[in-house]
């Protein structure tokens, strides 16, 4: 099986990915749990989860796990390091 298969097969069966989680008022409250079983974390902003994700997906960067953090810190920006250092649910 080729790597971008891999990555599709892998994306298909994390419960991170399901429609619900990738939809903005979710995206905007709770972010993104982690995706992906990469050595190499990326903390995005959950405005760009999809996006982020179809550029991990297009260019087969395996090697990347992705979580995101909710959307709405942008209007506290001062929560964002809890956030960052607070573990995924």
């Amino acid at each position: 099986m080729s790597q971008t298969n891999d990555i599709k097969d892998e994306a298909l069966h994390d419960e991170n990915l399901r429609d619900e989680n990738l939809r903005d008022e979710n995206l905007r409250d709770r972010g993104l749990g982690q995706i992906g079983t990469g050595k190499t974390l990326v903390i995005a902003c959950g405005a760009l989860a999809r996006e982020v994700l179809a550029i991990i997906e297009m260019n087969r960067l395996a090697h990347l796990t992705l979580t995101c953090l909710p959307a709405i810190l942008h209007n506290d920006p001062s929560k964002i390091p809890a956030a960052a250092t607070r573990p995924s649910s």
